[in-house]
């Protein structure tokens, strides 16, 4: 809701969760077939799959730092 109107169609709470599961099958999609990945939401890390770090986050050039 913004402004006092009446809310959005998907508010961002479900949004959210919706783009999640789907850049996570592009996640898996990228590990390859046959691979069970664990997900830890929160932490936005895969324990089953640490080198799945690569495709959830990138390392920012120095300069470019968050």
């Amino acid at each position: 809701m913004m402004r006092g109107g009446p809310p959005a169609y998907s508010n961002f709470d479900i949004a959210a969760y919706l783009t999640e599961i789907i850049l996570l099958g592009c996640v898996a999609l990228r590990l390859g077939p046959g691979k069970n990945m664990q997900w830890d939401g929160p932490n936005m890390i895969s324990p089953s799959h640490p080198e799945a770090a690569k495709f959830v986050r990138r390392a920012n050039r120095r300069g470019w730092e968050v």
